[in-house]
């Protein structure tokens, strides 16, 4: 009896740590949502001021503070597409690949991935392993290029609106 309370109490153990190493993982995932969600209206603002600046400077109307938000918002387009699917130059360098990782599971057959999956869940430290692996993975290749490429989108936009007005301002004096 005592050694079955003893069993009873390591299983629970094990699947705190396996909880704890999915929650960090879920984390993360919704991370990767609201950067993404972030670069999604920043790129359909961008969008929608670089074709209003355009229509207008295609119409003869070139003023310099026109131009600069043209300018500004097609840099935030181009930065906020970035974010979205940053370049795989960037976004997979040096990447050690988790099992849970889609090309390694598309790379093997159903019944090879069942047995590696199987073989996984029988040890507790390789399932840590792998799941921390997929969390690093998502943070150093994913997260911090999309997170770098959403705000220097919204930082350009925002600082050519900036420069923008100020020259309107400064013109009308």
């Amino acid at each position: 009896c005592m050694e079955e309370k003893k069993q009873e109490g390591d299983a629970m153990r094990t699947g705190d740590k396996i909880k704890v190493v999915g929650d960090i993982l879920k984390k993360q995932l919704d991370l990767i949502r609201q950067v993404e969600m972030r670069a999604n209206i920043t790129l359909g603002f961008s969008g929608v001021t670089l074709t209003y600046t355009l229509n207008l400077l295609l119409k003869g109307g070139a003023s310099t503070s026109i131009t600069v938000i043209a300018i500004s918002a097609a840099i935030a387009v181009l930065l906020s597409l970035l974010a979205l699917k940053p370049p795989k130059l960037l976004s997979s360098r040096h990447q050690q690949q988790s099992i849970f990782y889609h090309t390694a599971i598309a790379r093997k057959s159903f019944e090879e991935y069942a047995a590696e999956v199987k073989r996984l869940s029988a040890d507790i430290d390789q399932t840590l392993r792998q799941y921390s692996l997929e969390t690093y993975n998502l943070v150093k290749h994913s997260i911090y290029f999309k997170k770098m490429f959403a705000h220097l989108a919204l930082t350009v936009l925002t600082i050519g609106f900036l420069l923008s007005v100020t020259l309107i301002l400064f013109k009308g004096f």
